[in-house]
């Protein structure tokens, strides 16, 4: 019987390790593609970005400051 509930604990530690794996290395995908993709970078544009950049003399979304 002993052997039967010391099995059951390991298993279950087992089961709970892979879980929490699995779930540590989908969060650690999803943090290391969100800060690259350009979706999140568009989010982070804002208006307040736009004229932060305008005020240093150059305007990030257009490449007119190059033909100056």
């Amino acid at each position: 019987m002993f052997a039967y509930w010391h099995e059951l604990v390991i298993s279950t530690q087992k089961y709970i390790f892979n879980c929490k794996y699995l779930i540590n290395r989908y969060l650690f995908q999803v943090q290391s593609h969100s800060a690259h993709s350009p979706a999140f970078r568009r989010k982070s544009y804002t208006p307040e970005k736009a004229l932060h950049y305008k005020s240093l003399g150059h305007n990030s979304k257009t490449s007119d400051f190059h033909s100056a």
